[in-house]
């Protein structure tokens, strides 16, 4: 990492729930606040820059106003090493199929089906759905379509696929009873029950569909 040498690649790709399609690295700069040259792996969001903003300007928008996303102020100023997200909730269209509980341990009830309309091709992607995008040819570059969020077009998995972001982020290894790591408090039930636990009150709380404006509700 620190010389610039390739040491493998995160699974998956855009589109996707695995690493390779929702980790990304940031850059924050605030003087006062974070301490220069310092890093971070801990989970934050996009989502969380709106209630981080707010609490730096001093504003509360109380509990009529629900939002998603939570203060990374504690883990920009380096005072928290945990995430700020109980459990981060992972969408598949409007359809929830996956969760991180306590920034650690990633929680599949759904992974997507590659190659669903294609045979595989080395030289457009390893681990892609459905082929080259024909409007890639716009940008001269060989992008793949978008994996879909159908039941067609997931495996579901019953118990859920967990795998642990501290120790296996390409996300190779399931976790199972035997292999659960003994460094943690958590069990694999009581992740389980709180990753489940979050996604059905979400899904009890908003509308699974769009609303007219396209814009949707989750």
């Amino acid at each position: 990492e620190q010389t610039g040498r390739r040491l493998g690649r995160l699974k998956g790709g855009k589109g996707q729930l695995f690493e390779g399609g929702v980790r990304m690295p940031g850059a924050v700069v605030w003087p006062g606040v974070v301490s220069p040259g310092t890093t971070s792996d801990v989970l934050v969001s996009t989502l969380d820059i709106f209630p981080t903003v707010l609490t730096a300007a001093g504003i509360t928008l109380g509990n009529d106003y629900p939002i998603d996303g939570r203060d990374m102020g504690p883990v920009l100023r380096g005072k928290s090493m945990a995430s700020q997200h109980e459990v981060f909730l992972h969408y598949c269209g409007f359809g929830i199929v996956a969760a991180r509980v306590s920034g650690r341990f990633k929680v599949f009830w759904a992974t997507p089906k590659w190659y669903t309309n294609d045979k595989e091709d080395t030289a457009v992607c390893q681990q892609c759905c459905n082929g080259v995008n024909p409007l890639s040819r716009l940008t001269g570059a060989t992008a793949t379509q978008l994996c879909g969020c159908e039941s067609k077009d997931l495996d579901n998995h019953d118990p859920p696929l967990i795998f642990d972001m501290n120790a296996d982020k390409f996300e190779l290894t399931p976790l199972t009873a035997r292999t659960w790591p003994s460094d943690t408090r958590l069990g694999l039930l009581d992740v389980v029950k709180k990753a489940t636990a979050a996604r059905q009150a979400m899904e009890e709380s908003v509308h699974p569909k769009p609303d007219r404006s396209g814009a949707g509700s989750c």
